[in-house]
């Protein structure tokens, strides 16, 4: 979570429902969402559906397998563009990646 404060670049976060050790993508898509409510999150799987109520309601969830570009084309829908292309050449600006 500490890149989320630091840049300002960060549009979309992807994850899987299923993480290695005690982690949890839907708690991820949870603690994201609270203080980032514009961030867009993507959650995927190719074993567990979402309930209702399990990810925000403004989360999208993907399931697996899924085409690179199929996948690619949700985050671009959804994703705010021109907010991430300001950043980007703001970011640029200021002479750094996220500095």
């Amino acid at each position: 979570m500490g890149i989320l404060n630091k840049r300002s670049d960060v549009a979309v976060v992807l994850t899987d429902v299923e993480m290695p050790g005690h982690h949890n993508g839907l708690a991820l898509a949870r603690f994201v969402h609270d203080p980032y409510p514009g961030m867009t999150v993507v959650v995927v799987s190719g074993r567990v559906r979402p309930a209702p109520g399990e990810i925000p309601p403004d989360a999208l969830f993907v399931p697996k397998p899924y085409a690179p570009y199929a996948l690619l084309e949700v985050i671009q829908k959804a994703a705010p563009q021109e907010e991430l292309a300001a950043d980007a050449v703001a970011d640029l600006a200021s002479g750094g990646a996220g500095s």
